[in-house]
């Protein structure tokens, strides 16, 4: 997110607490469906960096062809933007994730650690195949 306004103390604020909030949200435009909201403050000391932000929305098969990003100010009227991401191109991992299978495997007495430091750490005497 990278601010595209010029700060005016006079206006913005000039405190440490100074800061323009913003409402960030992510939407379906073919499902009229809001993935994700949360507002976003600049503040003054981070008013010339660029916020890098992690949002996790769905992504349903098949996807959508694109959502949109918007971002509008809390304060200001005009003060917003709005941008497309396509997921046209998106490729998707497969369905099924197979399983990893269990070993079988004897559970090992506690003496296997071989320091008496870590084997007092563990109250059961023996580990089980998982551990």
């Amino acid at each position: 997110l990278d601010p595209s306004f010029t700060w005016s103390d006079s206006i913005h604020g000039s405190g440490a607490a100074a800061a323009e909030h913003f409402y960030l949200w992510v939407e379906d435009c073919e499902q009229d469906r809001i993935y994700h909201v949360e507002k976003v403050a600049i503040t003054r000391k981070a008013r010339n960096a660029t916020q890098n932000l992690v949002i996790l929305v769905p992504v349903f098969d098949p996807p959508s062809q694109q959502y949109a990003i918007r971002v509008l100010s809390s304060k200001w009227h005009g003060g917003d933007s709005y941008s497309e991401l396509s997921l046209r191109e998106m490729v998707l991992p497969g369905k099924l994730i197979p399983h990893t299978q269990l070993l079988d495997l004897r559970p090992l007495p506690r003496t296997a650690l071989r320091h008496e430091k870590f084997e007092s750490l563990y109250r059961f005497s023996h580990f089980n195949p998982i551990q």
